[in-house]
């Protein structure tokens, strides 16, 4: 695990944050990486992520879940 990854995890940890992207978001031909980040402390709250590949970079979009009336 390099620094930066480290960084990021201490940075979580006290707010008990979860990283939502499991999968690459980031692909060439010979290398590929999450570059992205979403993340969350209240899993209820969240409905979905979802990838879309437009090109060598995913676009990332999070479905929030709304819960209450107005």
């Amino acid at each position: 695990m390099d620094s930066n990854a480290k960084h990021l995890i201490n940075i979580y940890e006290p707010f008990t944050c979860k990283q939502l992207i499991k999968e690459s978001t980031h692909v060439t031909a010979s290398t590929s990486a999450i570059v992205d980040h979403i993340s969350k402390t209240y899993p209820r709250n969240i409905a979905e992520v979802v990838l879309i590949s437009l090109s060598d970079h995913f676009m990332v979009f999070c479905v929030r879940k709304f819960e209450g009336g107005c």
